[in-house]
């Protein structure tokens, strides 16, 4: 059925941190609401393992629990704003919100 879908999404970037430089990679399931013609929601859940960069440094692994909101101004074109929650195994549970946006682009 239409309204019963899911999105699995893989994400990856390199940040820089006091530990050296980072590597998350991340593989998440979302299921959209669309709340407004021009507005959807979703939410999601999945894993995570953070490679550290750097030698002798062990990755990290856990989860995250994201939230997106997108509007879309025109038929092609939108912007996207997500906050995310991750939980790490390092010395104990590490927990940290992040906030990511950006423009849509559609076709």
């Amino acid at each position: 059925m239409p309204g019963d879908s899911f999105e699995l999404e893989a994400g990856a970037s390199v940040l820089q941190s006091r530990d050296g430089l980072e590597l998350p990679v991340d593989l998440l399931i979302k299921k959209p609401f669309p709340l407004l013609p021009r507005l959807d929601f979703m939410i999601g859940a999945g894993s995570e393992l953070v490679e550290m960069l750097r030698p002798g440094q062990a990755a990290r692994f856990g989860g995250q629990l994201a939230l997106d909101l997108m509007y879309w101004p025109t038929e092609r074109v939108g912007v996207w704003l997500e906050p995310t929650c991750d939980a790490l195994s390092y010395r104990g549970v590490s927990l940290s919100l992040e906030s990511t946006s950006g423009l849509l682009i559609g076709w």
